[in-house]
């Protein structure tokens, strides 16, 4: 999970601008337009006074269809102004979450992979689309509201002090009584505003692990299970929007009845001037007026104050994600065209966090061309060593080589460009099997791609689809089977035709014998290239010219697969007991007992 650094309010308003500015022009446009349609609104209820003095009460027609043409016109303009200024400042909204969505995609690619290992998917996704939907609100409609607000609130006081300025004083003597309610409110509803938006990002957490493992929770028949955990998040983020609803209602409640208690003291002492022949009818006909308007700005910037509260939650969290330190190139990084594939560990000591050592002291080198499988038990650092090879990770001590430099030194995009990389788990995207396949190397042609999928031996299947190369894989490459996936993962990696190929239990998902044929497909397709292979298999070791045995985050033995049988020591022990198990596996499907796999 991303751990909060909370900026200041500087900071986080200096990261709104950065994104408003550009729209700087356009905005400016859209907030003239919101002057104009406020100053409109404050003409009706002048037109009324002389209605009401000059017209009704000298019974004057002229006037009459002058003033009521006069209203009609305000209105058409009015409404032609706001619709101008909708469009333009809905632009700027909208363009301001464009770029910034941009911004955050392209910031979550070049974050370190240790950022993703403590981080839920979910949490992203929802800084990605709630915060910046909550964002987007703020930059359009709230500031659009809170400057119509404003403007149409001054124009209106200062017309209400024009008429009579005792009833102005008279009608805000309450006014600063709501300003301090609204300061004291604000502060709860920017807590509110967190609490929601984290409340949203567990929700969309819990959606997406619901989705992704369907077949799970059918498997263990825990759809009640799982809908009760959902349902108990979902109950969370009501919670916390009701918290957030009531706070707005009270505001806006005890706003309500502050202005009508003004009302209420308005008519009598507006009403006695009356009588008395302090002002004209039509005086405190346009003061009520005004003050009826002045009702709703007032409403709506305590109902903005919430919006804004939120809005500013939102780039807080976006500030954070903002924020997070990135794993950058050293300057000066050298961007190599090719590799000759020669690979060196040296005194290499790995923690993924304190000095919890995974690997220790680690030291190997292989020339260009040979194959080195990595075996040993569950955790003992075989998957660490591919991560510290893709450069996924920097080790603390010592130092990975290839071709005798740094990997630190190298320009990471570029060294992995020329890097085969096929995973456990492969990632199969929803698109074209070409898509899939000439995935991150741009430019490659039909033809590459044509060759890599006849190395990986999946050419076949694919053609053998209507579309061919352009038929469609569905997402996660469900629609494929777990050897066609793996197929397609190879055919990636080899598309580059990179001289290092890094293998990561590559074939550990599949059956027997799905798998033996995988084996046999890399061995004709990774000839001529450095291979780091990590194997639970160990005929994938017999397949390799070295094995290193890794055990408790140190390279215990390192050789060929005689020369490790000769030495008798920790592979023997592991070769001998995965001989016996087979041996045994195959007693089980000729229909004897079925063993337990010994761990």
């Amino acid at each position: 999970m991303i751990q909060p650094s909370r900026g200041t309010k500087s900071k986080l308003l200096r990261l709104l601008f950065s994104y408003v500015r550009p729209f700087a022009g356009r905005l400016a446009l859209g907030l003239s337009l919101v002057v104009l349609v406020s100053a409109l609104e404050l003409a009706p209820p002048w037109l009324l006074k002389y209605m009401v003095d000059d017209v009704l009460l000298k019974r004057d027609y002229v006037a009459l269809f002058l003033l009521s043409a006069g209203i009609s016109l305000v209105f058409v303009l009015k409404g032609v102004l706001s619709y101008l200024q909708q469009v333009v400042v809905s632009k700027v909204g909208h363009g301001v979450m464009m770029e910034l969505r941009r911004d955050l995609y392209a910031k979550v690619h070049r974050l370190p992979v240790s950022f993703f290992s403590r981080s839920r998917v979910g949490d992203l996704v929802s800084r990605m689309t709630n915060d910046v939907s909550a964002l987007q609100d703020l930059v359009s409609s709230a500031v659009l509201d809170a400057v119509v607000s404003v403007v149409s609130f001054c124009g209106m006081v200062l017309f209400m002090l024009y008429i009579n300025w005792r009833l102005t004083l008279l009608t805000f003597a309450t006014l600063p009584l709501v300003l301090w309610a609204m300061g004291r409110v604000s502060r709860r509803l920017r807590a509110t505003g967190l609490e929601i938006q984290g409340k949203l990002s567990e929700l969309t957490s819990t959606i997406q692990e619901g989705i992704w493992g369907a077949k799970l929770v059918r498997a263990c028949a825990a759809e009640d299970l799982d809908l009760r955990r959902f349902q108990r998040r979902n109950q969370e983020c009501f919670a916390a929007f009701v918290r957030g609803a009531r706070l707005f209602s009270a505001l806006s409640a005890g706003m309500e009845i502050l202005l009508t208690s003004s009302l209420a003291m308005l008519l009598w002492f507006g009403g006695r001037d009356v009588i008395q022949g302090r002002i004209t009818p039509g005086h405190l006909v346009a003061f009520v007026g005004y003050l009826v308007m002045v009702v709703q700005p007032l409403k709506t910037m305590s109902r903005l104050s919430g919006r804004f509260q939120q809005g500013l939650a939102a780039v807080e969290r976006i500030g954070e994600l903002m924020s997070y330190e990135e794993m950058v190139d050293l300057p000066g990084a050298l961007s190599p065209s090719s590799l000759r594939g020669a690979v060196a560990f040296e005194d290499v000591w790995f923690a993924y966090s304190d000095e919890s050592w995974v690997l220790r002291g680690v030291s190997f080198s292989l020339e260009p061309g040979t194959k080195l499988a990595i075996v040993g038990p569950t955790g003992a650092g075989k998957s660490t060593l591919v991560e510290l090879l893709m450069r996924f990770y920097d080790p603390q001590r010592g130092s990975v080589r290839v071709d005798g430099v740094d990997l630190r030194s190298y320009a990471a995009r570029a060294y992995r460009r020329l890097i085969g990389y096929v995973p456990q788990d492969p990632v199969i995207l929803r698109g074209s099997f070409f898509f899939n396949i000439a995935y991150g190397h741009e430019g490659v042609t039909m033809e590459e791609v044509v060759r890599a999928a006849k190395l990986a031996e999946i050419h076949d299947f694919i053609v053998s689809l209507p579309g061919g190369y352009e038929a469609e894989v569905s997402e996660r490459g469900l629609n494929l089977s777990g050897g066609q996936r793996q197929r397609l993962a190879i055919a990636r990696a080899l598309v580059r035709d990179p001289a290092i190929v890094i293998l990561d239990e590559a074939t550990s998902s599949l059956d027997v014998a799905t798998e033996r044929r995988i084996a046999e497909t890399l061995d004709r397709a990774l000839a001529g290239r450095t291979v780091l292979m990590v194997a639970h298999r160990l005929y994938f070791a017999r397949m390799c010219d070295k094995i290193g045995v890794v055990e408790g985050g140190r390279l215990v033995e390192f050789g060929s697969h005689e020369e490790l049988m000769e030495l008798g020591g920790v592979y023997r022990r592991m070769y001998d007991m995965q001989s016996r198990w087979d041996e045994r596996l195959v007693e089980g499907a000729l229909g004897f007992e079925q063993p337990v796999r010994p761990v």
